[in-house]
């Protein structure tokens, strides 16, 4: 377990436990679980695990999973899955899942899926799927055709 403060910089691997303050930076790898306040910035990859909260900033990759709070940001690709509340801003890319709550703002391209469950979000790229649980929708974006059903 590591507790990171200030601009300290961690890499995480294996199944290591880290909890960055501040402007802490930290790359984490495989299974690692990380939890990040403040400015913190994450890069997870592999399996990785990041609870994200305050203005952190998260790169996700692989299939690493965020839940992302407060005005925190977080970038999703691959097979990465994101659970956004609050304020939080996602952008999801490849086959990137988001589920969205509150106000937080998701912007789907590529392959990605979103359960919106604000009614805000939309398809941005040709390849993007949201289910919209607030106006009980299904926005299905194939190349420049967009499916809507209800």
């Amino acid at each position: 377990t590591v507790k990171a403060y200030g601009s300290a910089t961690v890499i995480a691997y294996g199944s290591a436990t880290v909890k960055a303050y501040d402007s802490a930076t930290v790359i984490a790898y495989d299974s690692a679980t990380v939890t990040a306040c403040g400015s913190a910035t994450v890069k997870a990859c592999g399996s990785a695990t990041v609870k994200a909260c305050g203005s952190a900033t998260v790169i996700a990759c692989g299939s690493a999973t965020v839940t992302a709070c407060g005005s925190a940001t977080v970038k999703a690709y691959g097979s990465a899955t994101v659970i956004a509340y609050g304020s939080a801003t996602v952008i999801a890319y490849d086959s990137a899942t988001v589920e969205a709550y509150d106000s937080a703002a998701v912007t789907a391209y590529e392959n990605s899926y979103v359960e919106d469950c604000t009614g805000n979000i939309r398809p941005e790229s040709d390849y993007a799927i949201v289910k919209d649980y607030y106006n009980h929708k299904i926005y299905i974006k194939k190349r420049k055709f967009e499916i809507i059903e209800v």
